[in-house]
């Protein structure tokens, strides 16, 4: 069976490898322990984008994804989806709230 970046974002988040290290009405960054590496994923609010550095996966995808090369679907690496679900556990989500922020789209670095 073959492993998603969900799937490999929500075992970071079950591990309890992210937390939040910043917060403001434009900006939420958390830290991600992946292995031996940190790193950052930042939900520019202002901007409506997510942005993890530094992650080889989340570069790589977006220098060539609209490319001949063919790869498509999801920008979004395992960091930023271990942010999300720790974002949504921060903000009640699974309590069946909703966020009541800027909803987040990708977007080329």
């Amino acid at each position: 069976m073959a492993t998603t970046r969900m799937s490999n974002g929500w075992r970071l988040y079950q591990k309890g490898s992210v937390e939040l290290v910043h917060e403001d009405e434009e900006l939420l960054q958390f830290e991600v322990q992946s292995g031996k590496q940190m790193y950052l994923v930042e939900f520019d609010l202002q901007e409506g984008v997510a942005r993890c550095n530094p992650c080889q996966d989340y570069e790589y995808r977006h220098q060539y994804g609209n490319s001949e090369i063919g790869l498509n679907g999801s920008f979004i690496c395992k960091h930023i989806w271990a942010s999300v679900f720790k974002l949504s556990e921060l903000r009640g989500v699974n309590q069946q709230t909703s966020l009541a922020t800027t909803p987040v789209k990708e977007v080329l670095p």
